[in-house]
């Protein structure tokens, strides 16, 4: 039997999804019993032989009625494997998914062609697919926008899909979503309507407005087994010990898993102890991936909680005289509902439970399996103004809004953080993180920071607003969703549909450097 200690992580974005490392370190295990296996890695090691961001060549033909009615549309995705399958060869198949999932559409067809290639693996990253997809469906809306003489907003309005539609995963209604509150309120924000009928300025620099919207995830039902497990154990003094073991990779998703258990059970969030990381102590769960944690782990500690706060308006009923439907709890004390200034404290009822000299000593717990069979896909719309200078090449992202449908918000400080980091990574996606493959050799060259650029603080907009609908969604806990991959999703569309409306070139390989922008105006200047 093998124990496995999941520590803090700080940051995988996907990667860590696949077992490279764990076989090597079994291997020298065995070869060296009782003694402890380290690998370690330099920044180059890392970039030459651990997963890589799926690469992807999409095509995607989009067909409309006159009215701006999307009525068929065919994608093809290419994708670019590496040596070995890894995780592409799902990458490739949900960016189909993700790109003829998200609009409403009653013809499609879908073909994906995964390729071995004697390089670095490649794998999951944050979107895991459908970021590249939004790279390609975003801009052919434009695209069909500009020849139907349709504002893009007003075209992706005209095609979205709404509650009891299938999800973009498959055959499974959608719960919730308000993806056209997201637009209407982004589109304002920005100064969409004011800002679009302005005359461009002459010059060097030019500015210019794009947008891109998004359907996502709160875990890959019906695609893939969504099962997470929570217990939960009352101490003495009235707190709890929430034992779950979902993979802690930079997320905050303890800090909102010990909300929603203290909000169920009426205590406060820092009288809850997470217990995690070692699958000796704790019970299954899938992991951090897929937006899931939030909806499906935390569905499974909402559970657990009501279980636990039943027996314990059982024990405190039986100390008040009353029926534990007379019974609530808040601000870590036991009431009557109909004299709230008659009751007992957690504590005195934690500590009675457990130190019973009456043969009823119990220890308060309960214990929940969560299996997803719903599809409460976050949405969301992102806006971007840049400024091209036609000079050097060079784009600078002035303002983005980012108006998010992820249910209800139970951790404001988390999610925008989530947000913020989205838009740096989009950023980096959209205009400089490039991962360079000599032609020849297969060997990795931009293997370290000062060849793979990414955005630093200087990189990011001085104007960026994060707006919640904050609307519950029926099956998530408290009415949450999934929301830390859609942060990043379509900020990379946004800002080519930006550069575009700026100076009327459309570039489609990413990412979108000076050079190709020089290139692409040079060339719009000769024809």
């Amino acid at each position: 039997m093998v124990e496995i200690i999941t520590p803090f992580v700080g940051g995988s974005f996907g990667t860590r999804l696949s077992m490279y490392n764990e076989p090597i370190a079994v291997a020298l295990a065995m070869k060296t019993p009782g003694r402890p296996v380290k690998i370690e890695y330099t920044k180059e090691e890392d970039f030459s032989n651990l997963e890589t961001r799926t690469a992807s060549r999409i095509t995607v033909k989009m067909g409309f009625k006159k009215d701006g009615t999307l009525i068929a549309m065919q994608m093809k995705v290419l994708t670019w494997a590496g040596a070995y399958a890894a995780r592409a060869y799902l990458a490739g198949p949900i960016a189909l998914m993700w790109g003829m999932g998200h609009y409403r559409c009653p013809n499609r067809d879908g073909e994906c062609t995964v390729v071995y290639t004697n390089t670095t693996p490649a794998g999951a990253m944050r979107g895991y697919g459908n970021v590249a997809a939004s790279c390609a469906v975003e801009q052919v809306m434009d695209e069909a926008a500009e020849k139907l003489g349709i504002d893009p907003v007003e075209l992706r309005l005209k095609n979205l899909k709404r509650p009891g539609d299938d999800s973009n995963l498959g055959p499974c209604p959608i719960e919730s979503t308000y993806e056209d509150e997201c637009i209407k309120i982004g589109a304002e924000r920005i100064g969409w309507w004011e800002k679009r009928k302005l005359k461009k300025a002459e010059g060097p620099r030019r500015r210019g407005l794009g947008m891109a919207a998004m359907m996502h995830c709160s875990g890959a039902w019906p695609l893939l087994i969504e099962h997470s497990n929570a217990i939960i154990k009352f101490n003495e003094d009235g707190t709890v010990n929430l034992i779950i073991n979902p993979a802690f990779p930079g997320t905050h998703i303890w800090t909102t898993l010990a909300q929603i258990a203290a909000e169920e059970l009426g205590i406060k969030p820092e009288d809850v102890r997470i217990v995690t990381g070692s699958t000796d102590v704790a019970m299954f769960d899938l992991g951090s991936h897929a937006s899931r944690s939030t909806y499906v782990t935390g569905n499974a500690v909402l559970e657990a909680a009501r279980e636990a706060k039943w027996q314990l308006l059982e024990r405190a009923a039986k100390m008040l005289g009353v029926t534990p439907e007379e019974l609530d709890v808040k601000d870590s004390r036991v009431f009557l509902k109909a004299d709230p200034s008659k009751g007992l404290t957690v504590e005195e009822v934690a500590r009675n439970t457990i130190w019973n000299l009456e043969g009823e000593a119990q220890n308060i717990s309960g214990k929940a399996s969560w299996s997803s069979k719903y599809c409460s896909p976050p949405t969301a719309a992102y806006f971007v103004e840049v400024e091209v200078d036609t000079e050097t090449g060079e784009v600078k992202v002035l303002k983005v809004v980012v108006v998010v449908d992820c249910g209800r918000v139970i951790n404001p400080n988390a999610v925008e953080g989530q947000i913020h980091g989205g838009i740096a990574q989009g950023i980096g996606y959209a205009l400089c993180e490039d991962f360079v493959i000599n032609q020849k050799t297969g060997a990795v060259e931009s293997n370290n920071y000062n060849l793979y650029r990414i955005p630093t603080t200087v990189d990011m907009p001085k104007d960026i607003e994060v707006i919640f609908i904050n609307k519950p969604d029926p099956k998530g806990p408290f009415g949450a969703k999934g929301v830390g991959e859609p942060a990043l999703v379509g900020i990379p569309a946004a800002i080519a549909n930006a550069i575009y409306d700026a100076v009327g070139i459309r570039i489609k390989d990413f990412p979108i450097t000076p050079e190709k922008i020089l290139k692409a105006l040079k060339e719009k200047q000769s024809a």
